[in-house]
């Protein structure tokens, strides 16, 4: 991320609900991401999933959303999948993508969802032609995988082994088999990839966890 560019994820509110409509991810993107008014309305009907417009600190308005928690097997989201959290929606307004904004929002969001006692897997899925979605979560240690989301669009899956609490202690899985693919084509054990986001976390805020209250 440039420098001075830290984020903040702000909960939507009277005062700035008005900036969703705003929020533009350019030509390119326009026709195959939801309208931000479906992902807010989500989290509203439903405590398990988040919805957080993205600031970069002492910005006037919001520069992109977010939307994370629970994983749904249809599009009416009546199926929570049993262990399985999901990064459903990211969006970065064009006038801002490129400074490594929504890497850092990926990060962190991901990071919080592994921190859930439950989980199993961290899912992300994106339309065909967004390679640009698929290039930062491969590069952030998600997978491919032949699994198809409720829409038809490939996932990205990873499974954590390695969690910390806020006290910073340890907590590992006995998953020493499960392993990330990583972009230089090398492996590495999934537990040393979680451990180095949580290292970075520390000195920074932490999204709001789903379920948390608000």
């Amino acid at each position: 991320m440039m420098p001075g560019m830290e984020t903040e994820l702000r909960q939507v509110t009277m005062a700035n609900r008005g900036e969703l409509g705003d929020i533009d991810p350019g030509p390119a993107a326009r026709g195959w991401v939801h309208a931000p008014w479906y992902w807010h309305q989500a989290s509203l009907d439903r405590a398990d999933l988040v919805f957080r417009l993205i600031y970069v600190l002492d910005s006037a308005a919001a520069v992109g959303m977010v939307a994370y928690g629970q994983a749904y097997a249809d599009r009416e989201l009546t199926k929570p999948v049993r262990g399985r959290y999901e990064l459903a929606h990211l969006v970065i307004d064009h006038r801002s993508q490129r400074k490594g904004i929504g890497r850092a929002v990926a990060r962190r969001v991901l990071a919080a969802l592994a921190d859930q006692a439950d989980c199993r897997e961290l899912v992300v899925a994106h339309h065909p032609d967004n390679q640009a979605s698929r290039t930062l979560f491969t590069a952030l240690g998600l997978a491919p995988s032949t699994e198809r989301n409720y829409d038809g669009d490939p996932m990205l899956i990873a499974e954590p082994a390695l969690r910390e609490d806020s006290a910073g202690e340890q907590r590992a899985a006995q998953r020493s088999s499960s392993r990330l693919a990583m972009p230089d084509g090398g492996q590495y054990r999934h537990r040393s990839y979680i451990a180095k986001i949580f290292q970075e976390l520390r000195s920074g805020d932490r999204p709001v966890t789903p379920g948390a209250s608000t």
